[in-house]
């Protein structure tokens, strides 16, 4: 095989290319990182439904009919970003078609979430039980830590455990940076702007990234602060086609997601189709 150029993919998810009347469905999201040791790192994956295109994906990157990941991670415990890791871990068929060799999320212990009350409880159990069904060890990040897998890092800005008035699950969200050998890509998932004003205040000299994934798909999540940070000239957005027409004809209470828009060079929806980034 010839020699593989480090490259990282936003996926096309069915439910990104929605053009119907917006109705806060999300779009699902879906990244995979592709090592030079011929691996991937796999960020969320999106619904059941995307799995095909998924596995298809990777088997043509890597010319394998079980194609490797090396970690697949979990930003948060919302169903539009793990269903496709669950559906795979309860069809025996599925497991067969990749092999994952290792997890990584961290979720908070108590299922109540201590700033609403809110009882995330079957999100979590579906979550902690992947491990067992696919028979892979867990990964735990915790802040500042930093990670290599086959010459390509990541570093973690944010984890749950910073956060002691969770509200809502998209605040359980990972931040962290991809950073490969010539371009560094920030990873938001759905993160509020709660959790993210306080990454600019502790990293804020370590942001600066060349592509950033916009938070909760470019709805209404993010910090303009934290945008002005990374200052990313290409952005990349897992929305669908009717969200982010609502998300332009509305502007009002989406100020960060445009700010980020105003200052990229480059932007680039899911609902495009996949989208090639080179690291």
């Amino acid at each position: 095989m010839d020699m593989i150029r480090e490259k990282m993919l936003q996926l096309c998810t069915i439910q990104s290319r929605f053009n119907g009347e917006f109705g806060w469905q999300a779009a699902g999201m879906s990244y995979l990182i592709h090592t030079a040791g011929n691996r991937f790192v796999a960020i969320d994956g999106g619904y059941a439904e995307d799995v095909p295109h998924l596995l298809r994906t990777m088997q043509g990157l890597s010319g394998e009919d079980v194609p490797r990941v090396a970690l697949w991670i979990l930003t948060h415990p919302h169903g539009d970003h793990y269903l496709a890791l669950a559906s795979i871990a309860a069809d025996p068929e599925l497991r067969e078609k990749v092999c994952i060799e290792q997890l990584c999320f961290q979720l908070p212990e108590s299922p109540i979430l201590p700033g609403s009350g809110r009882s995330i409880e079957g999100d979590l159990l579906a979550v902690r039980s992947l491990a067992g069904r696919l028979a892979v060890p867990v990964l735990t990040p915790h802040t500042g830590m930093r990670l290599d897998i086959d010459g390509i890092g990541l570093r973690f800005f944010f984890t749950p455990e910073d956060h002691d008035g969770l509200k809502d699950p998209n605040e359980l969200s990972l931040v962290f940076q991809i950073i490969g050998p010539n371009r560094r890509v920030m990873i938001t998932g759905d993160a509020y702007e709660r959790s993210l004003n306080p990454v600019c205040w502790r990293f804020w000299d370590e942001l600066k990234s060349d592509v950033c994934q916009l938070a909760h798909h470019g709805l209404n999540g993010g910090s303009a602060a934290f945008y002005a940070k990374v200052a990313a000239p290409t952005v990349l957005i897992p929305i669908s086609a009717s969200g982010d027409r609502y998300v332009r004809e509305l502007r009002a209470g989406y100020v960060p997601r445009l700010f980020a828009e105003r200052m990229a060079a480059e932007v680039i929806p899911a609902y495009h189709g996949d989208a090639v980034v080179m690291l």
